[in-house]
C-alpha cells in the first residue's frame, strides 16, 4: 500500500502500478490548534513526512510578517512496536504517522486576532 505495508494477497489482482506519491513530504498537514492553561498561550500541532526543522510563525498583522514572532517546534513520532494490540500493530492495519511537530505560541494578548503559519 502507500505506506509500504503488505496488503493481503489474493487471486483477484487486476494490475500493478508504478509507485505513487501524494504531495510534498516536507509540507505541513493536519494542522491543529489547542488551548493551554495560560490565557496567553496556544499550542500548534502538525504532521510532516520528514524530521526536518520546523517553526511556527505568528503575529497580529497579516500583511506585515516582518513583525511576527517565531518559535521552534519539538518533533516526535511513534512506531508500530509502540501500539498496544491487534489490529493497530498488525502489518496490514499499521500506517506510518509521519512526524508530529509541536510549537507553543506565547505572549498572546487575550481578545486579539492572530495570524500564524507553519512554513
Amino acid at each position: 500500500d502507500h505506506d509500504r505495508n503488505p496488503l493481503p494477497h489474493g487471486k483477484h489482482r487486476v494490475a500493478v502500478s508504478a509507485d505513487v506519491s501524494v504531495g510534498d513530504p516536507a509540507s505541513p498537514e493536519q494542522v491543529h490548534l489547542a488551548f493551554m492553561d495560560g490565557i496567553d498561550e496556544m499550542r500548534v500541532l502538525f504532521v510532516c513526512g520528514d524530521r526536518g526543522e520546523r517553526v511556527v510563525r505568528y503575529g497580529l498583522q497579516k500583511e506585515d510578517e516582518k513583525e511576527w514572532k517565531e518559535v521552534g517546534t519539538y518533533v516526535s513520532t511513534y512506531e508500530q512496536k509502540h501500539m498496544c494490540d491487534w489490529p493497530a500493530n498488525s502489518s496490514v492495519a499499521w500506517r506510518d504517522p509521519g512526524f508530529v511537530f509541536d510549537g507553543l505560541m506565547k505572549g498572546l494578548e487575550p481578545g486579539r486576532r492572530y495570524f500564524y503559519k507553519v512554513p
